[in-house]
């Protein structure tokens, strides 16, 4: 079995301590490990590895420096079961990286992406059947 629910929200969390948690909890299904400044990409690349079952994910500001990569390299590629994900806060992400993740997760239940610097119009346009679980504020 293991551990299958997380919350490290505002816990100071480094990349070296998720790294830790990841290797040591596989069979974590909801992570939120917002406002964790310290979290980088290869935080999250590690969490994708490592966890696989992941199906709810909270990254709300955790690192304004991620970019698409994070999420074109990572979580596409190693979570396939995502049905939640929320990622206020990058900065960095852009509609290419938000259409990444819709394109890949056609079953996603719900998707928050408040401060990105994806353009929500774009998205809504490109991906019209996607729009009942956007949620952009940007």
């Amino acid at each position: 079995r293991g551990l299958q629910h997380l919350n490290v929200s505002c816990c100071i969390i480094t990349d070296a301590g998720l790294k830790v948690i990841a290797q040591h909890c596989p069979c974590l299904e909801h992570l939120n490990m917002s406002c964790n400044l310290g979290i980088t990409e290869a935080s999250i690349e590690v969490l994708a590895r490592h966890c696989p079952r992941l199906r709810h994910l909270n990254v709300d500001y955790i690192n304004k420096d991620i970019t698409d990569t994070a999420l074109e390299t990572a979580i596409t590629q190693r979570c396939p079961a995502l049905q939640q994900l929320r990622m206020c806060g990058w900065h960095n992400i852009t509609s290419v990286g938000l259409g990444v993740i819709i394109r890949h997760y056609p079953g996603l239940q719900y998707l928050h992406a408040f401060r990105s610097s994806g353009p929500s119009a774009v998205i809504r346009n490109q991906y019209p059947s996607a729009t009942d679980v956007i949620n952009f504020d940007m």
